[in-house]
């Protein structure tokens, strides 16, 4: 008998996993889009919203899991607002079906719900308080909990076949059914006495920071997204009235674990039976007091943030404290959340460059070598060529645009372009077009390539005289690397020959003597294998490995080796302007290395 997770690769769902891999506790997983899980043996691809694939996953696999454990929900408020339907889907039928296919098999069910099911006006909030919701998220989690309360009561009542007396306790939901302990049972027994049983747990807003975690994927650490954004010319607001009590999931997973693990022992599993509250009383801020304390830790000024004092017009509860006085949350991990800032945080904090310079030399050690002085940060600062370091986009379009004209194919618009490049390799694109026109003769392919490639290169030579420049303010940095004899390398999708062509109009790249082009690879972005050469080649233990990337394939071919991410946005890009794809990543954003350099 093992415990299953439903929803690994959420939020929860992945400390969850790390805690029972920690602890060698047996479990299975299910995924939906993660396909990192997907190697893993005890993972199980399920869509929670295909009624039909959760039930053939139950009836193929009840039979390994005496805990289901549900951690699939929709939790952001604006969709939960706008699409009933959707959030219908995930947050109330999905759990209705799962908790009626556990509450049959007898297997025990914990529910993760939310204290926005009350309305935070009359402070704090017991088991036994009445629900209140303000808002369709509020709302679909109480209905959720309704539906896992009926269907293991009216199992309960189906499958009761021994005798057995009904004690109600008003701290449950159900009738706590009274068995004879004193003789051993199977997992028979359990499912007709109806002792198998089901936990819903409420917590306050949740919290975690990992490497697989994105700052963006909960309430909490998305804060310092606006304090990661370094353009302070962008004036931002954050609530300063409602009150949050956040708990650190890491914590919740612990109390999850005790109740599933007791859950286990078949003489205890009436111990946490009903409507629980997971809370930590020591924690109680409003947004714009985080965004405080995360901004000291990073030593970044928040002073283009400012707070919003008073009640938005959308329904929110003021302060949702909770409390639960049958058992001691004393007993459980209760992280401080001044003290996971730095836990969560500490991956990004680092000597902003030209601050620090690590050429300092101090002539008295020469002398008097007991003298010790602060020695200073070294970097390796890894960057990506077109878009970073320069503007050539524009450049790059009108030689394709040139190219396929002269053929008669249509090319894309530029805004398509600029979209394209930015999820996309180009070449897959030129391939395609190269391949139609070869009839899909590999001999003929290869010529056309070779041609598209010559051609592109001689427009390139052209207009890259008027339309490359450096991008803003990038001669600072250069000159701070060449001054400071800071190692740095170029990354660049680009040849040898047209990096040349780049090189020759902005010699100022010349200051970074190393450079990984494209023939010094085989796997173009966004997989890994550019920086990861770039890395074995010129890394030489400094302390910070610092990269810069302007697209999303560069940052996903980054990420994987620069421990700190800057992304570069063209203020005058309009289709990044209207995509934002760079604040749902881990990173730093900037559109002038000033701020870079003086942040």
């Amino acid at each position: 008998m093992t415990i299953l997770v439903c929803g690994a690769s959420s939020l929860v769902g992945r400390d969850l996993c790390n805690l029972f891999d920690n602890e060698n506790i047996e479990y299975y997983g299910t995924y939906h889009n993660n396909q990192s899980l997907s190697e893993r043996e005890n993972m199980y691809k399920v869509d929670f919203t295909n009624n039909n694939e959760v039930t053939d996953f139950f009836n193929d696999n009840k039979h390994k899991f005496i805990v289901c454990i549900f951690l699939i929900v929709h939790t952001a408020v604006d969709v939960c607002e706008s699409d009933w339907n959707k959030i219908m889907k995930v947050n109330v039928d999905a759990v209705d079906l799962t908790s009626s296919i556990c509450a049959k098999n007898g297997i025990y069910f914990i529910h993760l719900s939310t204290d926005n099911v009350f309305d935070g006006s009359n402070p704090p909030y017991f088991p036994s308080s009445t629900p209140n919701p303000l808002q369709n998220y509020g709302i679909s989690k109480y209905m959720s909990e309704l539906r896992v309360c009926a269907n293991y009561q009216r199992h309960s009542r189906e499958n009761n076949t021994l005798k057995r007396k009904c004690n109600y306790n008003d701290n449950d939901d159900i009738p706590d059914i009274a068995v004879n302990d004193d003789k051993e049972h199977d997992k028979d027994d359990y499912i007709n006495t109806g002792k198998m049983k089901y936990c819903i747990i409420r917590t306050p807003v949740l919290y975690s920071i990992n490497d697989s975690s994105a700052l963006s994927n909960n309430e909490v650490s998305n804060l310092s997204k606006n304090i990661m954004d370094l353009r302070t010319y962008i004036k931002k607001t954050e609530d300063d009235y409602y009150i949050l009590h956040p708990v650190f999931s890491p914590d919740l997973c612990v109390f999850i674990r005790t109740v599933a693990t007791i859950a286990i022992d078949k003489n205890e599993t009436d111990k946490f039976s009903g409507i629980y509250h997971y809370y930590n009383p020591d924690n109680r801020f409003t947004k714009y007091q985080m965004i405080i304390k995360i901004s000291e830790f990073l030593d970044i000024s928040h002073n283009h943030i400012y707070p919003v004092n008073v009640s938005s017009k959308t329904k929110r509860p003021y302060d949702i404290a909770l409390y639960d006085t049958r058992y001691n949350i004393r007993n459980f991990p209760l992280s401080d959340f001044n003290n996971t800032i730095a836990c969560g945080f500490s991956k990004f904090k680092h000597p902003k460059l030209g601050k620090y310079y690590n050429s300092v030399t101090d002539t008295t050690t020469a002398t008097n070598p007991n003298i010790v002085i602060n020695q200073q940060p070294t970097y390796f600062l890894m960057f990506d060529l077109d878009g970073t370091l320069v503007n050539t986009s524009y450049a790059h379009y009108r030689s394709y645009l040139e190219v396929f004209s002269k053929r008669n194919i249509e090319f894309m618009t530029y805004k398509e372009w600029k979209k394209y490049i930015n999820y996309n390799n180009i070449h897959s694109y030129i391939v395609e077009a190269a391949s139609k026109l070869a009839n899909h003769d590999i001999t003929e392919l290869q010529h056309i390539l070779s041609d598209i490639r010559n051609e592109k290169l001689e427009f390139f030579r052209s207009f890259a005289i008027t339309y490359v420049t450096p991008t803003k303010n990038c001669l600072k940095i250069l000159e701070f690397i060449e001054k400071n004899n800071i190692n740095a390398v170029v990354v660049t999708n680009s040849s040898s020959s047209t990096t040349d062509v780049i090189r020759s109009i902005v010699p100022a790249l010349n200051k970074i003597t190393h450079w990984c082009f494209r023939e010094t690879y085989t796997e173009p972005k966004p997989h890994p294998e550019s920086y990861n050469v770039a890395f074995q080649k010129y890394y030489k233990n400094e302390n910070y490995i610092i990269g810069f990337e302007n697209t999303f394939i560069g940052y996903e071919s980054l990420r994987h080796t620069a421990n700190i991410v800057y992304i570069y946005v063209d203020r005058d890009d309009e289709y990044s302007e209207e995509d934002k794809w760079y604040y749902a990543k881990n990173s730093f954003i900037f559109d002038d290395y000033k701020q870079v350099m003086d942040c």
